[in-house]
């Protein structure tokens, strides 16, 4: 009897090892001393060792969410109401063209080396904040001793302040009947006298956005430079649309009659602030009180400001704050700025979900009268009215998204007549937004926008679907990753987030053939209706976390080789197939098998 060892491991070309010219499901051994095989010899399948491409198994419904903000916690009284988010329902299975996006992602099955790249790309659909916008990165976990698959770093970055200073050059009308404008090299002008009359200064005939970029978070910079001394508007918008020109649940009754999340009013030469903020019940436009010295500059006799000695209104953005500044010469005064506990009529109030993307908005009442836009920061180019939250809860992406917008207006926390009890989120360390991502990954009802501090044991749910991905991630038995899995880096706008166990991917478990060649041995496969050479059919199997599968026969089934004579065979052949005889592409890594030789004469 001789055992004879095949690998798909190729040492005998020398020093330098392994050729690398064999696949693992298809490969020759080459001898160099033949080996006689007796005559009337027969052959069986000892053992075989294989790795097979395990792989995640993606439905349609699964998903997780992604929560960009504060940790909630119970025991420290942060409830969701308290935040400026909610958490994104995010579909591991989703069309194309969903939120401006061309990325299709299909069911069915990942490999481990596969995953991290679809995930890759999942976690940037659904981001949905400038500042996070293609900056996530997933790779495969191994121990660094044995390289065995242990689950997934899951790196989620930020940018810092810098970022392009491109201004836009395209505008689109806020109304249907705002066409009434003409733009060049950043500056906007008013072409055809306004219509109306009497003692109406602004009618919507000249309002115009600007759709190439959205504002930058951190440190973002847009300076609105006046030409002539007429009456104009300029401000922040979210992506709104012709159709939906206003906030969810938004009325015109307010303060101003034209929407805006912040603006900034030159009439008559005297300077009014206006921004989106509840009030009554409802979001509407409302004037803020500038005239509070820890706020602004233009306090006490130098209330309200004017136009006079000024050539320009900048917006900045910090994270979550929106301060104002007029400049002067060469220099800048503060207009407003944010206190974070001051009452929200004096004060900006914070940016919310909503607001994650605004563009610059401008409202002319003059006509030819111009307004240039002289400073913009960004990060990018995005698709105005498509890749944000607010346009997905408008076009219907998100569950019950409309409800969940106009939710996060109407929150006390933006009640003008509340005082402001809760830190504004500026930047960090590393001038990114201080803001975490938490992923949700299993169901927790302290995540649902239902739980909140008048009903902190929540059994109404109303994010839905739940999250569900624990176990596909390596995260079970935890329902929500947040910073105490965050890994140690010096860059304070990255989270990392390592599976915690081994995800629970599945076997590609199908009939598998041994063929052996390099044999005269003859059998016959009837799903071919043909002579093969198979040896040996390996019906269900399982693998261990790596996919190795190992197996030995329970008995030998020996085959006859079909020799009258000795023989002598200088190389002999392995192929991994299915019961067609085509081979199994799925088999990695490296492949064993031994084989049993024996002249039939002899008995064990």
């Amino acid at each position: 009897m001789s055992l004879v060892v095949l690998s798909s491991e190729q040492q005998n070309a020398g020093d330098s090892g392994q050729l690398n010219i064999e696949k693992p499901y298809s490969f020759t051994n080459y001898f160099q001393r033949p080996i006689k095989v007796p005559k009337d010899s027969r052959v069986a399948l000892q053992s075989i060792r294989f790795q097979d491409a395990k792989t995640v198994q993606i439905g349609v419904s699964h998903n997780l969410h992604l929560f960009i903000g504060e940790e909630l916690d119970r025991a420290t009284d942060k409830y969701m109401e308290d935040t400026t988010s909610f958490p994104i329902v995010s579909y591991l299975v989703s069309g194309a063209n969903q939120l401006g996006d061309t990325n299709v992602f299909r069911e069915g099955g990942y490999s481990p080396d596969d995953f991290p790249s679809f995930f890759e790309d999942v976690l940037n659909k659904y981001m949905l904040h400038p500042e996070f916008e293609g900056k996530q990165t997933v790779a495969v976990k191994r121990n660094s001793s044995t390289n065995k698959f242990e689950g997934f770093d899951i790196t989620f970055n930020q940018f810092n302040s810098s970022g392009t200073t491109s201004i836009s050059e395209n505008w689109a009308p806020w109304l249907p009947q705002s066409n009434n404008f003409s733009f060049s090299n950043g500056s906007l002008k008013r072409t055809v006298s306004k219509s109306g009359g009497g003692s109406t200064i602004f009618d919507g005939r000249c309002v115009a956005i600007g759709t190439d970029y959205p504002l930058s978070l951190a440190f973002g910079e847009c300076e609105f430079e006046w030409v002539g001394t007429q009456n104009w508007i300029v401000g922040l918008t979210r992506p709104t649309t012709l159709a939906t020109p206003a906030g969810i649940g938004a009325t015109a009754d307010g303060d101003l009659k034209f929407w805006f999340d912040y603006c900034v009013q030159h009439v008559n030469d005297e300077i009014k602030i206006f921004q989106a903020i509840k009030r009554d019940g409802r979001t509407r436009m409302v004037e803020i009180d500038y005239d509070y010295a820890a706020n602004s500059s233009f306090s006490g006799v130098n209330y309200p400001a004017t136009r006079t000695g000024h050539s320009a209104i900048r917006f900045r953005t910090i994270g979550e704050k929106v301060e104002m500044h007029l400049k002067k010469g060469a220099s800048y005064v503060t207009l407003l700025r944010t206190n974070d506990i001051t009452d929200l009529k004096h004060c900006a109030s914070p940016i919310n979900q909503n607001q994650w993307y605004m563009y610059p908005k401008i409202l002319l009442a003059n006509q030819n009268q111009q307004m240039k836009l002289v400073q913009f920061r960004s990060h990018g180019k995005v698709t105005y009215s498509e890749r944000s939250f607010f346009s997905g809860c408008i076009n219907g992406v998100f569950p019950n998204g409309i409800n969940i917008s106009r939710e996060l207006d109407h929150r006390d926390i933006f009640d003008v007549r509340k005082a402001q009890t809760r830190t504004y989120q500026g930047t960090n360390a590393s001038n990114g937004v201080e803001a975490k991502v938490i992923m949700v990954v299993g169901d927790d009802l302290l995540y649902d926008p239902a739980t909140t501090a008048a009903n902190p044991t929540n059994t109404r749910r109303t994010l839905f679907p739940a999250a569900n991905v624990t176990r596909m991630l390596g995260f079970s038995p935890y329902s929500i990753i947040d910073s105490t899995y965050k890994g140690t880096t010096d860059n304070h706008s990255e989270f990392i987030y390592t599976s915690i166990n081994v995800p629970e991917f599945f076997d590609i478990s199908q009939p598998l053939l041994v063929r052996l060649n390099g044999l005269p041995l003859t059998t016959y496969n009837g799903a071919k209706s043909a002579t093969s050479k198979v040896i040996y059919s390996i019906g269900q199997y399982q693998s261990d976390s790596e996919g190795v599968v190992y197996i030995i026969p329970p008995e030998l089934i020996y085959i006859d080789i079909g020799n009258t004579e000795e023989i002598n065979i200088s190389n002999l052949g392995i192929d991994l197939v299915n019961i067609f005889e085509k081979f199994s592409t799925g088999i990695t890594g490296k492949s064993v098998v031994t084989l049993c030789i024996k002249p039939k004469e002899i008995k064990y």
